[in-house]
């Protein structure tokens, strides 16, 4: 019976090799910049006992080799280094662990949520997951470290047209005898469908961090929650965002391939703490604006185009209307 049902093993691989820029960048302008060269190897395997009155625990194991090196960039006669402040240390962490998850089973589907015109899948109840290893030497690590990482989260139907979901997310390590590139956040959405074509969307996000990685600080901007400012316009240890914003979903649809929303938002956010290059905090940064949304009804990811026009409420010496075009998974 459905109680009983078992998934008795799985595995995984994940392969990666890239080599390419960081840009750095101070009030939304190119700073400065350097290469990063990055391989990547993850093995795992698991096994779980199966659907137990409504959840599934899942064990894994598996192998983990993640290998950054960073290194100057020349340009012009004579070479000039195109990085004018530290780059970030390399980074050769291997290690084998394990992990734990859990999750609910508790499903339903909706429509014009976060996509437009398409069936999506909202998962309800308690999920998370717990991950521990141990890199060093012996294993070719360039390092002694206990690396862990994990997230914990929830849905809950609040009533027939309200969802509340929240999660909390962290990773770091512990070397030498002290926390080092502690990464946490939280999030938390509320989701209203004030009718059958609008929803009304609130977002609150925020991130913290401690001895970060110097390519691993928090980024706030036009392509991360600040739509009314340049990318990467600010930069720190942590940083806060607020987001409110009622969505529209139409019956249009533009030669069968695209289907047609759009949305109204406020927009608000501001990182803190230190950053590698000194760029200046600005405190708290506010935007308003509109945007029309495309969903691409052919293809499989189900991506959604973004026009965004928003005008900035703080800050200097930037555009008054900014224009942002993108695509994402999501509205």
């Amino acid at each position: 019976d459905a109680a009983s049902r078992s998934e008795p093993s799985y595995s995984g691989l994940a392969v990666a090799d890239g080599a390419g820029t960081d840009t750095r960048y101070w009030l939304g302008n190119e700073y400065d910049r350097y290469h990063h060269a990055l391989r990547l190897f993850d093995v795992q395997a698991g096994w779980s006992p199966g659907l137990r009155s409504g959840r599934v625990l899942r064990l894994t194991g598996g192998w983990h080799s993640e290998n950054d090196t960073f290194s100057p960039e020349f340009s012009g006669t004579p070479p000039v280094n195109a990085a004018r402040a530290p780059i970030p240390a390399d980074r050769d962490l291997v290690y084998p662990y394990l992990q734990l998850e859990w999750l609910t089973d508790a499903f339903q589907t909706t429509r014009n949520r976060e996509q437009i015109a398409r069936t999506e899948d909202l998962q309800f109840g308690p999920t998370g997951f717990l991950r521990l290893g141990y890199a060093a030497p012996a294993f070719g690590a360039d390092r002694h470290a206990l690396v862990a990482s994990g997230r914990a989260g929830n849905t809950w139907q609040l009533s027939g047209r309200q969802l509340l979901s929240t999660g909390a997310e962290f990773s770091g390590r512990l070397q030498d005898g002290r926390v080092v590139d502690l990464r946490s956040g939280l999030d938390v959405a509320w989701y209203w469908r004030s009718s059958r074509r609008t929803l009304s969307h609130v977002r609150v996000r925020g991130d913290s961090g401690r001895a970060l990685d110097l390519d691993h600080y928090f980024l706030l901007g036009g392509d991360s929650g600040l739509r009314g400012y340049p990318l990467r316009y600010q930069q720190g240890s942590g940083r806060a965002q607020f987001t409110i914003e009622e969505r529209v979903f139409t019956d249009w649809s533009i030669w069968r391939l695209f289907d047609v929303g759009g949305a109204v938002f406020f927009d608000a956010g501001r990182s803190f703490g230190g950053n590698p290059i000194g760029a200046p905090q600005l405190g708290w940064l506010r935007d308003l604006g509109l945007g029309l949304r495309l969903g691409n009804n052919r293809s499989s990811l189900g991506n959604v185009i973004h026009i965004d026009l928003a005008a900035p409420l703080d800050g200097a010496d930037i555009k008054r209307l900014q224009l942002l075009v993108g695509a994402t998974a999501t509205f």
